[in-house]
């Protein structure tokens, strides 16, 4: 990723990068598309699509994605029991 990013630097590059790891998307790139069969569901600058998800289904891959702080995914955990519930 960090070569990545060095080459993209230096010669101004840009890349179409397709992925399912969150984290690395959000680390490699400026703008995301969130798709979900096929279709585009979402299109934005990352901050505000990670930060400020307007689609559900942004929502959900976001809660559903893991993290290392434990307090943090506890929080998660619980909106994803609160969002099926209602």
């Amino acid at each position: 990723m960090r070569l990545l990013s060095e080459l993209q630097d230096d010669f101004g590059l840009t890349y179409i990068f397709v992925a399912h790891d969150l984290a690395v998307v959000r680390q490699v790139s400026d703008r995301v598309a969130v798709m979900r069969k096929g279709e585009v569901v979402e299109m934005g600058d990352s901050d505000s699509v990670y930060e400020s998800p307007r689609s559900e289904y942004t929502r959900q891959l976001l809660t559903a994605a893991p993290v290392l702080d434990p307090d943090e995914a506890r929080q998660l955990r619980a909106e994803r029991v609160a969002g099926r519930a209602a």
